[in-house]
Formats: C-alpha cells, structure tokens, sequence
C-alpha cells in the first residue's frame, strides 16, 4: 500500500513515500530514483497519519511533513525529521504549501482533529523563516478543505487551491511588517 511520491526539486534521484501500515503509515526514502528504498520516519510519532509530503523546491534535501500529530520538517533528505509546528494533540496539519519565489515563506492550514474545514477548529498559520516562527492569521477560511496550497510563482505570498468540486481559491499573505510571530505556535 504505497501513497504518492515526493521527488527532491534538485536532485530527482531523492524520493519519498509513504506506506501503510497496520496503525498508520511510514515514510521511505530512496536516495537512487526508486531503486531502493530505506526507511525515513526517525523522529516521527508513531502511529501517524501523512496528509501532504512536500519538498522544498531549491534544497533537495529539504522536505516537509503536514500530519496528524502536527507538521514536521526534515532537513537531510529525509533521513530524519522535526517537529516544526505543533499545536495540541487534537490538531493535524492538514495543507501546507511553500512560497516558489521565498520557500522560506510556508502557509499552513491546522484543524481541531475532526473538524470541519469551515469550522472554528480550522485556522491558518503563516511562517516567513522557514518555520523557526509562526504567525496565526485566522480562520476559518475555506468552506472546504483544500487538498494541496500551491504557491503561486507569479504573484509572491499568494497562496492558491481548488476545492474538490473545482471552486478556486486564493490568500495573499500580510506584508511581514504587519505579521508579526506568534510564540505560542513554535
């Protein structure tokens, strides 16, 4: 039971997988284009559950996690993996996308496990450092839960989805003057 692949941006040899187990699902990592595969999920909870693997698109070896017990961030090509937003044991972080002109800009989309997107539990938080810091920028936002935040390459900070039934949706992020991190979010 193999889940979509997540290719390195720089080097498309680094790949990873997610795999389902009896409890949840695993991480792999494969360092040869899909020839062989080793496991990828040191520093991970176990059981878990992956919503989005993304990678960072200029650092190959950079990848990150949005999951069931929060969003993680591996910076060695997946070998092993941190916490980089955590916001209580009932929260998953559902979406994220990376900003292609600042990848250091990541917009991330976290709701109360169970609730609907269009609920209170739902909230989106914005990091401008690579997710050292997170500002929270409300919610809810979207009457749905969006698959995958896609940055648009045109327009910088502007965040982009579709809805399952095909209803677009965009987010431009306030200017990081007028952000400022919020402490309790790290």
């Amino acid at each position: 039971n193999f889940a979509p692949v997540a290719l390195g941006t720089t080097d498309a040899r680094v790949m990873i997988r997610r795999v389902g187990t009896a409890t949840g699902e695993r991480l792999e990592r494969s360092g040869d284009g899909g020839a062989s595969w080793s496991g990828a999920s040191a520093g991970l909870p176990e059981p878990l559950f992956f919503y989005h693997v993304v990678p960072h698109p200029r650092d190959g070896n950079r990848f990150w996690a949005a999951t069931t017990e929060g969003l993680y961030r591996s910076d060695d090509g997946g070998a092993s993996w941190t916490r980089a937003w955590f916001e209580g044991e009932d929260h998953d972080a559902t979406s994220l996308g990376l900003d292609p002109t600042d990848p250091e800009t990541v917009l991330l989309l976290a709701r109360e496990a169970g609730a609907p997107p269009d609920s209170d539990g739902s909230r989106y938080f914005s990091s401008r450092d690579g997710g050292a810091t997170w500002s929270l920028l409300g919610g809810p936002l979207l009457p749905f839960l969006p698959r995958l935040l896609t940055g648009d390459p045109h327009h910088p900070g502007t965040f982009v989805t579709v809805s399952s039934i095909g209803q677009p949706w965009s987010l431009t992020l306030p200017s990081p003057s007028t952000c400022a991190p919020d402490a309790t979010t790290h």
